[in-house]
């Protein structure tokens, strides 16, 4: 499928979870947190080789999911890299699923409008909420397979 944005997205969806690559279910969806910390393009690489993408909090419940991951398998205390996005630079947000990212979704006060800050990771406090950073910047990150 291709985005507004003009990328590629190929989201996977699959009747099965594959734990025996570390991926468990949790409220529904299939993950995998890992704690090494690597930019959005790597992270997004790696979650692509293991058959995921980034998380995409595209609900409330799977922000919610998110929440119970890293407090269940990662510290709570540190910023996660999520699959959204600014692939453009514009200030138009999509999640790496291809769906726009929602304003309810956000911390109070982001995005803010910067060209430099353009891929989201989890808010330190909240992982229910994510917040614009840079594409560089070290994170660990949460690999995300569609159950369907």
């Amino acid at each position: 499928m291709t985005s507004a944005t003009g990328f590629q997205h190929y989201w996977r969806v699959t009747d099965h979870c594959p734990t025996t690559q570390g991926f468990f279910i949790l409220e529904g969806s299939c993950v995998k947190v890992y704690e090494t910390q690597v930019t959005w393009q790597d992270a997004e690489s790696t979650c692509e080789t293991q058959g995921a993408h980034l998380f995409a909090g595209q609900t409330e419940r799977e922000m919610y999911t998110a929440e119970s991951v890293v407090n269940s398998r990662g510290s709570a205390s540190r910023n996660y890299r999520f699959g959204a996005w600014d692939h453009d630079k514009n200030g138009t947000w999509f999640w790496v699923t291809g769906a726009k990212v929602t304003s309810s979704t956000w911390q109070s006060g982001a995005p803010n409008g910067s060209r430099s800050k353009i891929c989201a990771e989890t808010v330190t406090y909240s992982a229910k909420q994510i917040t614009a950073n840079k594409c560089s910047n070290l994170n660990p990150f949460v690999c995300h397979v569609i159950l369907g």
